[in-house]
């Protein structure tokens, strides 16, 4: 007996969905059909690596990524990033001031120190009041070109 990937009960399918961010979730699975855009949609817990997001569809992602956390009200609970730049039009943007108040977890790796404090304790996203996670992360490059980071 074979079974296919969407005869799997919902419970197995979220803890797969879980091993993707949510810009690849939505490149993979979201279209496929009506049970996977639902639980992407109202069930999924939302994890965001702003490195997996191609510079040329970032703007048209959040634009999407805007309306969707708008009509389900499933908000992000956390953020990997490596870009002051990008982390900043995200976090300091109007459109986005509300949905990611609600921010868990944040990564963020070789961020400027000094652009830490207004990410976090800037009155736009308040994330003091919601943060419960905050990983600093340094990647270091060794002799031999390898990289590994340092919290």
């Amino acid at each position: 007996m074979t079974t296919k990937f969407e005869q799997l009960p919902n419970e197995l399918i979220l803890i797969c969905f879980s091993y993707f961010d949510f810009y690849e979730l939505c490149n993979l699975f979201f279209g496929l059909n009506q049970r996977f855009n639902q639980l992407i949609q109202y069930q999924t817990k939302m994890h965001i690596n702003l490195s997996s997001i191609p510079s040329g569809k970032f703007f048209t992602f959040f634009f999407h990524l805007h309306r969707f956390m708008t009509t389900t009200q499933n908000y992000p609970l956390s953020i990997i990033a490596n870009d002051t730049c990008e982390l900043n039009v995200i976090l300091q943007d109007d459109l986005f001031k509300e949905k990611f108040s609600k921010l868990k977890s944040l990564t963020l790796t070789n961020i400027d120190v000094e652009a830490i404090y207004p990410i976090i304790f800037e009155k736009k996203a308040e994330l003091y009041n919601s943060l419960e996670r905050l990983t600093l992360l340094e990647m270091d490059c060794t002799a031999d070109g390898g990289r590994f980071a340092i919290e």
